[in-house]
């Protein structure tokens, strides 16, 4: 995976998430593709925010995802 399907499929999630769950839809990204994104990965959260459709700040709500990866799985 690169960072355009990252981007791209942040900017799928967010744009589909329910009203009011656009930042859990955040978070479950970076808890999906937690293994593509980090220091030395295919991208930063930061980079990722710059180049989506989400505010910039939800940087940190992609990394929030990241270390809930550790202790959650997906349904």
């Amino acid at each position: 995976m690169n960072i355009d399907e990252l981007v791209s499929e942040l900017d799928n999630m967010y744009m589909r998430a329910s009203q009011g769950e656009s930042v859990l839809m955040v978070n479950i990204f970076g808890i999906k593709y937690c293994e593509f994104i980090g220091r030395g990965k295919v991208a930063t959260p930061v980079q990722i925010a710059e180049r989506s459709t989400v505010p910039d700040s939800y940087a940190t709500e992609i990394q929030k995802g990241i270390k809930l990866a550790k202790h959650v799985a997906l349904k």
